[in-house]
C-alpha cells in the first residue's frame, strides 16, 4: 500500500478512532502498552504487519509497518532494498532522507525508516505535526 503523507496508509488514516481502525482490519491484533508512559494501548496486528498507536483521544496518530505488510511511497517498495540504496532512490527523486539513531526520517512527507544492519526493517509513518507534542 501506497503512503498518504501525513494521511496514512490504504484505509488506515490518522485521527480515525480506535474502533474504526479495528473494523477495516479486523480482529486478528492483541493490545498492549508499548512503554509504561504509553497514553494508550498499541494495537498489534501481526499477521498484517502493523502496529497502530493512539492518542489520549483513542484516535490513531502513529503506525509502525513491517514484514509482511507491502508499503510503498512513490511507487518505491521498503523492503526490497538496503538502507543505503533506498536513500538513494528517494535522493534521486528529490526526496532527502535525514539520517537519525534508527535509520532515515522524511519529515517533509511524514515518514520514517528502520534500518539495522544495512537492511530496511521497518516504516513508520505519522501525522503532521506528531513530533511537535
Amino acid at each position: 500500500m501506497e503512503i498518504k503523507p501525513f494521511i496514512g496508509i490504504g484505509e488506515v488514516e490518522f485521527g480515525k478512532p480506535r474502533h474504526t481502525i479495528r473494523g477495516h482490519l479486523g480482529s486478528e491484533f492483541t493490545s498492549f502498552k508499548k512503554t509504561p508512559s504509553s497514553l494508550s494501548e498499541t494495537d498489534a496486528y501481526d499477521n498484517l504487519g502493523i502496529y497502530l498507536f493512539y492518542d489520549e483521544n483513542d484516535c490513531l496518530d502513529f503506525c509502525e509497518l513491517y514484514p509482511p505488510f507491502i508499503v510503498t511511497f512513490m511507487g518505491i517498495s521498503f523492503f526490497e532494498q538496503s538502507g543505503n540504496l533506498l536513500e538513494n532512490v528517494f535522493k534521486e527523486k528529490g526526496i532527502n532522507l535525514m539520517a537519525n539513531s534508527v535509520g532515515y526520517d522524511a519529515p517533509d512527507f511524514g515518514f520514517g525508516i528502520y534500518v539495522n544492519e544495512g537492511k530496511v526493517r521497518g516504516v513508520y509513518i505519522y501525522k503532521k505535526d506528531y513530533y511537535m507534542k
